[in-house]
């Protein structure tokens, strides 16, 4: 089993509150759901800052 990571840029607050009300809608309806993990940065400059190129080739080594 892959274990996948969605990496976006966007508002994270905004984002993450649209999110939740939607998975919450679907789990209400009886949907059964699998874990998602995401990380959203702000910007593209604190995402560059925060994934060095150090912490990608650590990252892709696991």
């Amino acid at each position: 089993m892959t274990k996948q990571i969605e990496i976006s840029i966007d508002d994270p607050v905004t984002t993450t509150a649209e999110r939740f009300v939607e998975v919450w809608n679907r789990v209400e309806s009886g949907e059964e759901l699998e874990a998602e993990r995401r990380i959203v940065f702000e910007n593209p400059e604190t995402l560059f800052k925060t994934l060095t190129l150090e912490r990608w080739t650590l990252w892709n080594a696991f």
